[in-house]
């Protein structure tokens, strides 16, 4: 090849950078992609919180068996079941292929609107339509009760 000083005259050397900087400059932008994955990994991090922060403990709770019982497997939630308290499997299929029927989970809300004392009610809505659920704990927090309904659709005008 030729030299450098033949293409570009006798200063050619000084036209061109010095090793050290080229490797400072790839140092530097593989630096400035290792930052900006971080970021992007922490802004995926904080967002996944945000969008669980904004349920309380009973929306959560009622979110875990709504999702259990759409899957037919009460399994990830038997520890939040209270000692004796049974659901046969034919409930829980039965169960699970209403709720499924209704599409994607959008949200559960809890709600004091014609709620009787000592339950937690929640306004779930799906897909397809909204239902109202409710939930009993015992004094440890564990669920003894858990049962759903379609709700009222309001009156068209």
């Amino acid at each position: 090849p030729p030299k450098a000083s033949s293409l570009f005259g006798h200063n050619a050397p000084a036209l061109l950078p010095h090793r050290s900087s080229f490797r400072r400059i790839i140092r530097a932008r593989s630096g400035h992609r290792e930052f900006f994955r971080n970021l992007l990994a922490a802004g995926a991090v904080i967002a996944a919180l945000a969008a669980c922060s904004f349920q309380n403990k009973n929306e959560r709770e009622a979110d875990k068996i709504t999702h259990a019982v759409m899957n037919n497997d009460l399994r990830p939630v038997q520890d939040d079941i209270a000692k004796g308290v049974t659901i046969s499997r034919v409930k829980v299929a039965e169960w699970s292929d209403e709720l499924s029927a209704q599409g994607k989970l959008l949200s559960i809300k809890e709600t004091t609107a014609d709620c009787q004392a000592g339950w937690h009610c929640f306004d779930a809505k799906f897909e397809k339509r909204a239902y109202v659920e409710r939930m009993r704990l015992d004094e440890n927090g564990k669920v003894v009760s858990w049962n759903f309904k379609m709700a009222i659709a309001p009156p068209k005008s």
